[in-house]
């Protein structure tokens, strides 16, 4: 690597004084790769070292993914610097865990038979949604809508998101809800953080006390909408530390209603609080820095933070310029075989293929025909999440059955496998709750013991009783167990469930058994469950691996992940990176996209968006667009069948001269990026 140990020490100190800071508050400002998850696991370190108990400090972070990547990265750091032992008691979760956690401390989950489940969102749609909808008779469309109404106003804490929801609504709304998540022993996911802070404003919850927390440390700050921020001010203001992380730049999940004005604010809201900047670019070339910047410094300054992001190889030794190249292509079809075109001569000249990222900011319209482009020049790839395995009866199934092996008290898992068993309806399943509240049972008791009968229908009764034997046959099992020890017994589950009459019961058993051929014999049940609840298929392709490996078996033919290129979402890349980076699509329909270009707000977001995936790069980042889009990139777009598109407004933005071409990268660009590429 060129960056001097001069460069890496001004960082390191930067950090260090960061990592130390004393005060009751602190905000970090860390841009793309700078550092900000060795800032954190500096902080973790440094608190264990003096003293303070690991057992009371917090650290939070966004999503699973990124607390999974982050409490590797903290026991990796800690474990090289000796403080190890006590770094493993450390609390790394999520907000979600958080608020669970301090709500059981304080017992205040007691309405709840058991713990709850946070329903994801197959079970919000198939279970929530349709319960709903068959109980009050509208449509399930119509039941998620006011599902999201909701979901936005504990998020958001503003009444103004249930204008559009009637007062009946509302009402059959909270009562609905009430009474499902006592029978299934579950919470919707925007609800977890509002009952904390609705019990501490009520001074029913002292979060800090409760969860004996003295530090809390919060990583993409960025990203909490109001809720959460209240959250979090709550403890602290109950005498806990508060060590926060994040860059405003990088706020890109309005959708979930993140709130970048809390990290922007956060000196009014803690007065005296202390700010460190580490502008220390590690991961981009000057090229990339600047393109990144010049974009995002359209976003109105205030209430965005000016900051001096400054890319360490600028003045490396030997430095590397890096490059930003814009591609205008006749159309999608070029602009698609250009890409993979270069790509796969990247990957000729050395690259690994995980080195090269391509991000969509329409996966609809764009993803089909890179993907066959990829498919035509035989480059390897991962694409995007699509219709999960566990959306599907059979993935669903067994998850649901894998779920109840690990935890019997799992009151979702059990309505999940009970929707699922052949002639069992939503209007089955709700006379089954009806029966269970007016009777005074719990629902989880139905499938274990007996119970009076006296007010099920002989449908619910049959029901219950096919549900029953599932139980009682998968009762035996362990996570630890084999898959192959359970072979017979799963299809014979599958079949009893969906009925072996049934046509989507041969296709769920075939399903199974193709699924089942590429799992060695040796993994476990619980690697399944892991491998079905896995985030993508780069996650699922890594447990597998991993699996193969320790098993000592023939690891699955065909390219590893680190032969594959990395095919992402805009959204779905935060926190990754790749020495080359292609965004497609630089067009007005498709970033910003119709939607956004009319309101600020969305434009915003959508350039804070465009400025993520920009930075995703190391070396070279290549944007293209479609003087004209047809087919199936066109009815995605604006459901016609062709189309000029016009360039984005961005374009001007980046600042970055677009060249009209008819395909990939040229031998004397190929050579430039491979050897910048060699050089980081």
């Amino acid at each position: 690597m060129p960056i001097t140990a001069q460069q890496k020490q001004q960082a390191d100190n930067r950090q260090t004084n960061a990592a130390q800071d004393r005060l009751p508050a602190t905000r970090i400002l860390a841009g793309p790769g700078t550092g900000k998850s060795r800032c954190i696991a500096k902080r973790v370190d440094w608190l264990l070292r003096n003293a303070v108990s690991a057992q009371s400090i917090y650290v939070i972070s966004f999503t699973r993914a990124t607390v999974k990547d982050l409490t590797t990265r903290i026991i990796d750091y800690c474990t090289a610097a000796g403080t190890a032992p006590a770094v493993h008691v450390v609390h790394i979760s999520t907000m979600h865990s958080l608020a669970l956690s301090a709500l059981r401390r304080a017992n205040l989950l007691t309405m709840f038979a058991a713990g709850p489940v946070i329903l994801d969102e197959w079970e919000q749609q198939n279970i929530f949604d349709k319960e709903y909808a068959e109980r009050f008779q509208t449509t399930p469309s119509r039941a998620k809508e006011i599902r999201l109404a909701f979901d936005a106003f504990w998020q958001t804490l503003q009444q103004a998101h249930l204008a559009q929801i009637s007062t009946i609504e509302q009402q059959n709304f909270q009562a609905f809800y009430g009474q499902a998540s006592t029978l299934y022993s579950c919470i919707l996911p925007g609800e977890v953080v509002r009952r904390c802070v609705e019990a501490m404003r009520n001074s029913q919850l002292d979060a800090a006390n409760v969860l004996a927390c003295a530090q809390l440390v919060v990583d993409e700050f960025q990203d909490l909408n109001a809720c959460d921020q209240e959250f979090i001010n709550r403890i602290a203001l109950s005498g806990a530390v508060l060590w926060i992380a994040g860059d405003d730049d990088q706020s890109i999940y309005g959708f979930r209603h993140a709130d970048p004005t809390g990290i922007q604010t956060f000196p009014a809201t803690y007065p005296g609080a202390s700010t460190h900047a580490l502008p220390d670019c590690f991961r981009c070339s000057p090229a990339v820095v600047a393109a990144g910047t010049r974009l995002v410094r359209f976003n109105p300054s205030p209430p965005r933070i000016q900051k001096g992001l400054v890319a360490l190889y600028a003045s490396a030794a030997p430095p590397v310029h890096g490059q930003v190249l814009g591609w205008g292509l006749p159309n999608g079809g070029v602009e698609a075989r250009a890409i993979a075109q270069s790509c796969r001569d990247c990957i000729n000249g050395g690259l690994e293929g995980e080195d090269i990222l391509i991000l969509l900011a329409n996966r609809r319209a764009q993803l089909v025909a890179i993907q066959s482009a990829l498919d035509n020049v035989g480059v390897p790839y991962t694409a995007p999440k699509g219709p999960a395995l566990v959306e599907t009866t059979m993935g669903r199934l067994v998850l649901a059955a894998l779920r109840i092996v690990k935890d019997r008290e799992d009151y979702a898992a059990h309505r999940d496998l009970l929707g699922l068993v052949d002639g069992v309806g939503t209007q089955t399943c709700l006379d089954i709750a009806n029966a269970v509240v007016t009777s005074s049972l719990n629902f989880r008791d139905l499938f274990y013991a007996p119970f009076s009968t006296q007010r099920f229908t002989v449908r619910s009764l049959r029901a219950i009783a096919h549900l029953a034997q599932v139980c009682r046959a998968i009762r035996s099992w362990g996570l630890p167990d084999r898959i192959a020890d359970h072979d017979q017994a799963l299809v014979m589950m599958i079949g009893h469930v969906l009925n072996p009459g049934r046509l989507k019961c041969q296709e769920a058993v075939r399903e199974w058994r193709d699924f089942r051929s590429g799992l060695p014999d040796g993994m476990t049940l619980e690697d399944l469950l892991n491998y079905l609840q896995a985030d993508n298929e780069v996650a699922q392709l890594v447990i597998l691996q991993d699996v193969q490996q320790r098993l000592g078996v023939q690891v699955t033919p065909g390219p590893s992940v680190a032969d594959r290129v990395r095919i992402l979402t805009m959204h779905g890349a935060k926190g990754l990176e790749g020495k080359v980076v292609f965004i497609p699509g630089f067009e007005q329909e498709i970033i910003p996209g119709r939607h956004a270009a009319i309101s600020p707000g969305l434009l915003q977001e959508q350039r804070r968006l465009l400025y993520v995936s920009i930075t995703r790069a190391k070396a070279a980042c290549i944007l293209t667009r479609a003087s004209q889009r047809s087919g199936a990139q066109a009815q995605a777009l604006i459901s016609r069948a062709w189309f000029a598109p016009a360039p984005s407004q961005f374009q001007a933005e980046v600042g970055v001269p677009f060249q009209n071409r008819a395909s990939g990268l040229s031998a004397n660009e190929l050579q430039a990026v491979l050897a910048d590429c060699a050089t980081l």
